[in-house]
C-alpha cells in the first residue's frame, strides 16, 4: 500500500482572544446572595453568575458561583472543610432582581474546576446538573421541589447516573458495561445482564454484578463474547488498587476469562529488563544503562476478537520512573494464552487503535510521557512474513477504518 492510499484526518482546534472588550457592569444579583455565600463559609467573597432561566410569573433561577480569594485559601484544610472554600447557589429571583428563594448552597467538588447546567425550570421545581469541566466527572443531578408562593424548598435529592460503555449478546442474555462517571480516574465498573431482550420491560429479569470472589470488578473498557463465555479486559488507565491483587510493581492488565470457576485474570506479561534493553537502546544509555531500569510495565491497549484469538497492541505510561516496550500480539481465548510480538517499528510507541485484516494488523502509535501524548504515525503487521513496515503521520490515530483500497 502507497502513502497516498493512507488518508488521515486531523482536526485541530484554536482559541482566540477578544481583545478590546470593554468590562461589564458588576451584576447587582451578586450583592444580594453575598451574605448568603457567608453564612455558608466565611472566606467566600468572590462571585459570578455561571447560567440562568427563566420561570413562570416573572422569577428567574439563578445558579452562582462564589470563590475564596486565592490569597485566602486555607490549604491547610482536608475533604470538605478545603472545598467549602469554593460553592455554588441556587437562587430564585424576582423581576427586581432581588432573591426570592434560596435553593441550595453546595460545596465545590473539583476545585475551580466544575460547571453546572440547568436541566429542567418550573413553577413547582428545577434540575440542575453539576460536572467537571474539565474531565466531564458528574458530581450529581440534583432535582429541587419548591413553593415559589411560600418561599420554601419541600424537598431535593441528589442521583448519580452510570455511563453504558459497551454491550454484548452471549446466548439469550445481553450483558451491559456500566462506569461510574463521579471521578476523572476509572473506578470499578458494573455487570447489568438481562436475561432476554423479550422481556426487556420486565425489572425482574435485570441482575446486576458489582463482585467477583468477593472483590470488586476492576475497571473494564470492552466486553468479548467468546461462545457461551464472557471475556473482560481491563482498563489501561485504572488505578492498581482498583484490580484484584495480583503481586507487582505495576497494576495488571490482562483479559477477564468469565468461563471458569472462579473466574480468572489473565495478566499480560511484562516485558524484562534485556527486552527493554534490546529494543530500546538508546533510552537505555540515557537512562544510564541497564541498572537504571525500573518500573517496567505493560497494558493491554486497543483490540479486535477474531476466529478465537484477541489481537492486541500494547500500552504503557512513559515518565515519572515508569516506562515500558510496545508491542502487539494476541491472547489465544482456547490455550489461555499471550502470545507477544517486539520489533523495533514498536519499540517507543503504545498502541492507541487497531485493524485486523486477513494478511495484516494496521496499528496507531503514541507516546504516553507525563502530559500531552506524541504521535507515532502508523505501523502495519504483516501476519504471514512477521515484517513491520511504518508509515509517519502527524497527528494521533485514534480509529483506523478501510474505505476500499483507502485507511
Amino acid at each position: 500500500m502507497s502513502l497516498a492510499r493512507v488518508l488521515v484526518i486531523a482536526v485541530f482546534v484554536g482559541a482566540g482572544v477578544l481583545a478590546g472588550a470593554a468590562p461589564r457592569a458588576p451584576d447587582p444579583r451578586l450583592g444580594e446572595v453575598a451574605p448568603l455565600f457567608r453564612e455558608f463559609s466565611p472566606s467566600l467573597d468572590r462571585f459570578g453568575v455561571i447560567t440562568e432561566a427563566s420561570l413562570p410569573g416573572g422569577y428567574g433561577l439563578v445558579v452562582v458561583q462564589a470563590m475564596t480569594p486565592d490569597e485566602k485559601v486555607d490549604r491547610s484544610l482536608k475533604g470538605d472543610d478545603f472545598f467549602r472554600q469554593e460553592a455554588y447557589g441556587v437562587f430564585v429571583f424576582d423581576g427586581d432582581g432581588r432573591v426570592h428563594m434560596k435553593v441550595d448552597i453546595f460545596p465545590s467538588q473539583a476545585w475551580h474546576d466544575g460547571w453546572i447546567d440547568i436541566l429542567k425550570a418550573g413553577d413547582e421545581g428545577c434540575v440542575v446538573r453539576y460536572f467537571g469541566d474539565t474531565y466531564g466527572q458528574d458530581f450529581g443531578t440534583r432535582k429541587y421541589f419548591y413553593d415559589l408562593d411560600g418561599r420554601r424548598v419541600l424537598s431535593s435529592v441528589v442521583h448519580y447516573g452510570f455511563n453504558v460503555t459497551d454491550m454484548v449478546q452471549v446466548g439469550p442474555a445481553i450483558h451491559f458495561l456500566l462506569d461510574d462517571a463521579r471521578e476523572r480516574w476509572d473506578l470499578g465498573s458494573m455487570l447489568l445482564r438481562l436475561d432476554s431482550v423479550g422481556r426487556l420491560a420486565d425489572s425482574t429479569a435485570y441482575s446486576i454484578t458489582e463482585s467477583i470472589l468477593g472483590r470488586p470488578i476492576p475497571a473494564i473498557s470492552r466486553m468479548v463474547a467468546n461462545g457461551g463465555a464472557l471475556l473482560l479486559q481491563t482498563k489501561v488507565d485504572a488505578p492498581a488498587g482498583e484490580f484484584l491483587a495480583v503481586p507487582g510493581p505495576t497494576h495488571p492488565s490482562g483479559v477477564y476469562d468469565m468461563s471458569s470457576t472462579p473466574p480468572r485474570l489473565h495478566e499480560i506479561p511484562i516485558p524484562d529488563v534485556q527486552t527493554f534493553c534490546d529494543y530500546r537502546p538508546r533510552l537505555t544509555e540515557w537512562l544510564g544503562g541497564r541498572e537504571s531500569i525500573r518500573g517496567l510495565e505493560a497494558n493491554m491497549g486497543a483490540f479486535q476478537y477474531a476466529d478465537e484469538l484477541i489481537w492486541f497492541g500494547t500500552s504503557f505510561y512513559d515518565g515519572e520512573g515508569t516506562t515500558g516496550v510496545g508491542a502487539v500480539g494476541y491472547f489465544d481465548t482456547n490455550a489461555r494464552s499471550f502470545h507477544i510480538v517486539y520489533d523495533a517499528v514498536l519499540a517507543d510507541w503504545s498502541c492507541t487503535a487497531l485493524l485486523l485484516e486477513q494478511d495484516a494488523l494496521w496499528v496507531g502509535l503514541a507516546n504516553q510521557p507525563e502530559g500531552a501524548q506524541r504521535p507515532g504515525g502508523l505501523a502495519r503487521y504483516d501476519r504471514r512474513s512477521g515484517a513491520f513496515e511504518h508509515y509517519d503521520i502527524p497527528a494521533i490515530v485514534h480509529v483506523i477504518r478501510r474505505y476500499g483500497r483507502t485507511l
